[in-house]
């Protein structure tokens, strides 16, 4: 038995372990989709103890996915740059909060307010402190 978990190379002591033996065809399976070169420590071994964490998450599907994505990306790398991707908000305008109320987004505007009959009209705060 190794004193370290060989997917995170941290020491088995650090956290629960589970010792694969059926699944081991599976860790050799998900390393060669990962090309990662595990496979080659994995193919002569019978068992292996590892982290229950460290297991979960280097075979699921969706790591899987984005440790290709970041091989791939590590190796294009040298040839191009791509500009990291981000959304842009443009269909939202910036929010004016000298003219509009924090709370309900309503036109806080008190010269309109003053021109409404006084049973109608809504009081309006304004706010100068974190604290309010």
């Amino acid at each position: 038995m190794s004193e370290v978990c060989f997917i995170c190379d941290k020491p088995l002591k650090e956290s629960e372990v589970v010792v694969v033996d059926r699944g081991v065809k599976t860790l050799i399976d998900v390393s060669v989709e990962r090309n990662d070169k595990f496979f080659e420590y994995l193919k002569d071994k019978q068992s292996v103890t590892v982290h229950v964490q460290c297991r979960k998450m280097y075979t699921r599907k969706s790591s899987i996915v984005a440790a290709k994505r970041q091989r791939e990306t590590e190796q294009g790398s040298t040839f191009t740059i791509s500009p990291p991707h981000t959304r842009a908000r443009v269909s939202e305008p910036d929010f004016n909060f000298k003219i509009y109320c924090l709370f309900c987004h309503d036109e806080a505007n008190e010269e309109a307010e003053k021109k409404k009959a006084q049973n109608v009209r809504r009081k309006i705060y304004n706010v100068s402190t974190l604290e309010f």
